[in-house]
């Protein structure tokens, strides 16, 4: 697969769990995966940190010679989330949760490559 079709899959990831995660707050009211794990000044880790590690390590697993790549749509894809969180209600998002979410992908992402190192 080419960078464009990586690039095209990361998209519609993401759009799948934008749709997922509205359809999930608007029937049940609240957004169960924003439970808080760890909340303070500094810190800032909740159940979608989980997800953060999950995605990533798959993309480390089936692409591991392109960190770089999805480190930076990790990057943008925060920044998004931190704009829209401004403006709207959809979800709420605190800058030090999307520098752990950041830190959770590169996590995830090098766990990916540690097993397929292991594994593959």
């Amino acid at each position: 697969m080419g960078r464009r079709g990586i690039l095209a899959l990361f998209a519609f990831m993401c759009i799948i769990w934008v749709i997922g995660i509205h359809a999930t707050i608007s029937y049940l009211g609240y957004d169960p995966l924003a439970t808080g794990l760890i909340n303070g000044p500094y810190v800032s880790i909740d159940s979608w940190s989980l997800v953060h590690v999950l995605i990533f390590a798959l993309n480390g697993f089936f692409c591991p010679d392109m960190p770089w790549l999805f480190m930076g749509l990790g990057i943008f894809w925060e920044l998004l989330e931190f704009a829209l969180s401004q403006d709207t209600s959809f979800w709420a998002e605190r800058g030090v949760n999307s520098v752990w979410d950041i830190w959770f992908n590169l996590v995830g992402y090098r766990l990916g490559e540690a097993i397929l190192v292991i594994f593959g």
